[in-house]
């Protein structure tokens, strides 16, 4: 089970994730959040799917922002570079995953708020390297693997909105 939820407020953005990682019938805990601090920014990115294949991209992703960071002014800026990585694992390994029978399924919420941004930004992206931003209708995104909570209950308490079912 994963479970992640990036909410935008008036004032900031809030990042939850669960840190539990299911492997067959082995189950162990680790981060499924990283937080990117560099001299030009400051991101988060939450992940869910298979753990090889993040770490993976999250190890690219840290050398492009070591090599041009200065670039990064902006956050979809970073979003498309963390994207073009998870294309480049997708290429190299999606047809072995496939072989072994698992499918090639990085979600990421990335959120933050780089210089030239004027407020905090929130992004979803797609294992084909895509992404949507949250907008005022929904303030809000989860990855959620085999969740027991609707989102439409745990958005409702998190931004302590009433909640109603169509």
């Amino acid at each position: 089970m994963t479970y992640c939820l990036g909410i935008k407020t008036k004032t900031g953005l809030v990042a939850l994730a669960d840190t539990r990682l299911t492997s067959g019938s082995e189950v162990t805990t680790n981060k499924k959040i990283s937080i990117h601090e560099v001299e030009h920014h400051s991101l988060f990115i939450m992940t869910s799917g298979l753990r090889s294949v993040r770490d993976k991209a999250i190890t690219y992703f840290q050398e492009v922002i070591a090599e041009r960071d200065a670039n990064f002014n902006k956050l979809y800026k970073a979003v498309n570079a963390f994207g073009e990585q998870v294309r480049r694992v997708a290429r190299e390994d999606k047809s072995a995953l496939a072989e072994a029978g698992l499918s090639f399924n990085l979600y990421a919420i990335v959120g933050g708020q780089l210089q030239d941004d004027d407020e905090h930004k929130l992004y979803m992206l797609y294992p084909e390297g895509n992404w949507i931003e949250v907008g005022p209708n929904t303030p809000f995104l989860s990855l959620a693997i085999r969740a027991t909570v609707p989102l439409s209950y745990a958005g409702a308490y998190a931004l302590r909105l009433p909640f109603r079912t169509l």
